[in-house]
């Protein structure tokens, strides 16, 4: 079975901001998010809307492709 593809994002989306040595503050206030809203995102807790997932991409000079892990 496949994984669910938020589930896929949000993984990737902490091994980027880790291999990109930034903390959650840090992306979190590049991206004008608080702090605990950017870790209930990377949590699972909340849902990114579409604007977050396109400034985390910007932020973190990746490039998504919405249900291809």
């Amino acid at each position: 079975m496949s994984a669910n593809p938020y589930e896929t994002f949000i993984k990737q989306l902490k091994a980027v901001r880790v291999a990109r040595g930034l903390t959650q503050q840090q992306l979190a206030d590049r991206v004008r998010l608080s702090r605990p809203q950017y870790a209930a995102i990377e949590h699972g807790r909340s849902t990114a809307s579409f604007r977050h997932v396109h400034n985390l991409a910007i932020a973190l000079d990746v490039h998504w492709v919405i249900g291809h892990p």
